[in-house]
């Protein structure tokens, strides 16, 4: 009896281990290619990704590129500007094994002017505040207006700008996904400046106030 119990636990252990999806596994902190080793991802990742991410800061531009087990919540395809600072994040997500042994598709560039505006700013590493009156104008994709704050080794940077969709979905962690970084004081708003929105609002309250009373 106790011969058939052990069986049938290498069994179950043989099966598990066969519906376990395998991933290519590496790292690159200044480029936009690695390779790596297999691995076999656990239970509560069910995605193979391969995510690279770009950073641009004035005329410097750095890449970041990762393969790795994932979660749909990793599967981010998102841009954000926040005064001279840009970040663009494009992730290959796939479910067969060692799917992710290519590269993403990168998000195109678009330019054109939206019609949104929002305030702005990246102020980095502790420097002075961001200026509430700034703003700028948003292009393509970036509709929607976002603020937060970094913290780095006790370091603090805050960014005010224009993002995509899938970017305030995140709630700005899709830029910075490093387990080292820590996105706080995330805010978001569909008003076109600080300025419109602080009008809008007594606006508002009036109106409801004279419907309620007259």
């Amino acid at each position: 009896m106790r011969s058939f119990l052990t069986s049938i636990c290498i069994l179950s252990a043989l099966v598990a281990t066969g519906n376990s999806l395998i991933c290519e596994r590496c790292t690159n902190l200044h480029g936009a290619s690695c390779t790596g080793v297999s691995e076999t991802c656990g239970a509560s990742k069910s995605l193979c990704i391969a995510t690279l991410k770009e950073t641009f800061m004035e005329s410097h531009k750095r890449q970041i590129f990762e393969k790795a087990c994932g979660r749909k919540e990793n599967c981010w395809n998102s841009s954000m500007t926040a005064g001279n600072f840009r970040v663009t994040v494009n992730t290959l997500c796939c479910t067969s094994d060692l799917c992710n042994n290519g590269k993403p598709k990168l998000l195109s560039v678009n330019t054109t002017l939206n019609g949104q505006t929002c305030p702005s700013c990246f102020s980095s590493m502790n420097a002075n505040s961001c200026d509430e009156e700034e703003t700028m104008s948003c292009r393509g994709e970036e509709t929607e207006c976002i603020q937060f704050d970094v913290v780095k080794r006790g370091f603090v940077t805050e960014l005010r700008g224009c993002a995509t969709e899938q970017m305030s979905d995140s709630r700005g962690k899709a830029a910075f996904p490093e387990k080292s970084i820590h996105v706080i004081n995330f805010s978001k708003s569909n008003c076109s400046t600080q300025l419109q929105c602080s009008l809008f609002l007594p606006a508002a309250v009036g109106f409801l106030l004279l419907k309620l009373f007259s």
